[in-house]
């Protein structure tokens, strides 16, 4: 029993007026994956220079194993580790 119907349960007649509210109908369907070709013209974008190895990186981070922008968005410079070229992301 969910923290919205104890008092339910306490008082003789009372219903929740939570009872009456429908949950939203959400479309699940999953998104079209992005293809081939439309990832290999961003990586042709990215310049050789500080910047388009960055972009380059994060690109290819954030496609390859899939990783939630907001996991990379959480890395800290502990998470990296410069010698084995491996970044340790935590995530759901």
């Amino acid at each position: 029993m969910t923290r919205l119907f104890w008092w339910e349960m306490e008082a003789d007649g009372y219903v929740a007026p939570i009872r009456k509210v429908k949950a939203p109908r959400l479309n699940h369907e999953p998104m079209e994956p992005i293809s081939l070709e439309y990832v290999q013209e961003l990586l042709r974008t990215c310049h050789s220079d500080y910047y388009g190895v960055r972009d380059r990186a994060i690109i290819l981070i954030l496609i390859d194993p899939g990783v939630r922008a907001q996991a990379l968005l959480d890395v800290n410079l502990d998470d990296l580790n410069v010698d084995t070229g491996t970044i340790r992301i935590i995530s759901k």
